[in-house]
């Protein structure tokens, strides 16, 4: 089967686009003196976030860890690039995050809403039964309405 030319040029120039964002990112890699600031600065800027997000499978481990309070902000919120926000927590050792999460999470909690409770509870229930039970739980008595509907709603999906 035979393309239109202009699709064939379409397609040459997104892989050639590609070829090059590869080349910038084995560089930045590579040779960048401070790879966790630049990424927690790129983090912090909506055009960026999307990009360092997709470069944070590239880190060390080490260097994923030293960003996890701002990836778990982060996904304490919607936006579109909230779910590759989850795949960073998750792409980190599970003991490690559970050791953590919860008194990281706290200071988020604290002053939290339905929104906050309810995309918190989206990852505790991608990382552990108890975590979410927990988290549910008291979202369940919160003085808040909307958050006791959210702890309401993860307690009757737990087994």
């Amino acid at each position: 089967m035979e393309i239109e030319p202009s699709d064939g040029a379409l397609w040459k120039a997104v892989v050639q686009a590609e070829g090059r964002f590869i080349a910038a990112r084995m560089a930045f890699l590579a040779n960048a003196e401070d790879r966790v600031g630049v990424l927690r600065g790129a983090l912090h800027t909506a055009a960026q976030r999307g990009t360092a997000l997709r470069l944070l499978p590239y880190c060390q481990p080490a260097e994923r860890q030293e960003l996890f309070g701002v990836l778990l902000r982060l996904s304490s919120v919607g936006h579109r690039d909230v779910l590759l926000c989850r795949e960073a927590i998750l792409s980190l050792p599970r003991g490690w995050v559970l050791d953590r999460i919860e008194s990281a999470a706290e200071e988020l909690l604290s002053d939290g809403g339905e929104e906050e409770y309810r995309r918190l509870l989206e990852l505790y229930a991608e990382l552990d039964a108890g975590l979410t039970r927990r988290l549910a739980e008291r979202a369940a008595r919160h003085p808040d309405q909307e958050v006791r509907e959210a702890g309401a709603d993860f307690l009757r999906r737990l087994p």
